[in-house]
C-alpha cells in the first residue's frame, strides 16, 4: 500500500490471541506506517461466511479500502471471497493469519497477499523441552523454586514466525 491508504481488521472479539493481534497490527500501523488508517475493526466470528458479509459491507462503506488484516485464517479466506466477488481481487490487499490449505492456495491465485506463519514446530519442541526439563528436575532456579513458587521456565518464548507470499507459499504447500 506504499505506506498510506484505509485498512480494516477482521478478528473475533474475546479471544485474547486475536485481540493481541489487533492490538499489534494497531501499534505497528501507528508507530511506522502513520499515512494508513485503520478505518474498521469489525467481527468475522471466526467463520468465513460471517467474514464475507463484513468484507462486502466494508467495500461497500468504504470504497477506497486498500488492505484489510484478518487475525485467522477462516477470515481470511472469507474476506477473500467477498474481494473477489467485488472484482477488487489485487487492489485491496489481504494479510491473514495461519497456514491452512485454502489460505495458501489463496495466495497462490492472488487472493491474499501474505499470511503470518507460526512457529508451530517451535511451539511444540519448546513446550516439550519444558515439560521435559521441568519432569527430570534438570532446572534449579532458586533452591526449593517448587515451593517458592518460582517458575523454572520463561513465561513466554519467541516461536517465530515467517511471512508467506507468492515468493515462498510452494514450501509451505508440499508439506
Amino acid at each position: 500500500m506504499n505506506g498510506k491508504g484505509e485498512v480494516a481488521v477482521i478478528s473475533t472479539p474475546g479471544e485474547l490471541n486475536l485481540d493481541q493481534r489487533v492490538q499489534g497490527f494497531r501499534e505497528e500501523m501507528s508507530q511506522k506506517y502513520p499515512g494508513i488508517k485503520i478505518v474498521a475493526v469489525q467481527n468475522g466470528n471466526s467463520d468465513q461466511i460471517k467474514t464475507a458479509q463484513v468484507t462486502s459491507a466494508l467495500l461497500q462503506s468504504y470504497p477506497g479500502l486498500g488492505g484489510i488484516f484478518a487475525t485467522e485464517a477462516d477470515e481470511g479466506t472469507g474476506a477473500a471471497t467477498a474481494v473477489k466477488e467485488a472484482n477488487k481481487t489485487g487492489s485491496v490487499k489481504i494479510v491473514s493469519f495461519d497456514t491452512d490449505k485454502a489460505t495458501l492456495d489463496a495466495i497462490k491465485s492472488g487472493e491474499i497477499t501474505a499470511t503470518v506463519a507460526q512457529g508451530t514446530w517451535n511451539m511444540g519442541f519448546w513446550g516439550l523441552m519444558d515439560l521435559f526439563t521441568i519432569h527430570h528436575n534438570l532446572l534449579t532456579p532458586v533452591a526449593n523454586w517448587k515451593q517458592s513458587g518460582v517458575d523454572p521456565v520463561p513465561p513466554q518464548v519467541d516461536t517465530g514466525v515467517t511471512i508467506v507470499t507468492s515468493k515462498n507459499v510452494d514450501a509451505y504447500l508440499s508439506k
